[in-house]
């Protein structure tokens, strides 16, 4: 959106326009406004940020996630099985005794 973008530029713009003629004018006088204004861009600039992120979920949440992209092909000579606990144990008493380690 934006517009609230947008807003929060002009109100950026009306607090340094009115910082600068408090400045030239030498009183306080239009301090509250201008800090008001500074204010209000910020929480128009947040509120932006807010809302595209909102968007962002709500596109990302209503999507169909397309599974057959996500998931690599995995090679039919590729095996799944783990060798349990004994079988470990197995291979490396036979790989210590090989190498003459204990």
């Amino acid at each position: 959106m934006m517009i609230l973008m947008y807003m929060s530029l002009a109100c950026y713009g009306a607090a340094a326009i009115l910082l600068i003629a408090m400045f030239n004018a030498g009183f306080a006088l239009y301090l509250v406004p201008a800090m008001s204004a500074l204010i209000a861009g910020v929480l128009f600039a947040a509120l932006d940020k807010i809302i595209d992120t909102l968007v962002e979920i709500r596109d990302a949440v209503a999507s169909e996630p397309d599974v057959a992209q996500s998931v690599p092909n995995i090679p039919a000579s590729l095996s799944l099985d783990t060798p349990d606990l004994v079988e470990l144990a197995e291979k490396i008493e036979r790989l210590r005794a090989e190498n003459g380690n204990k």
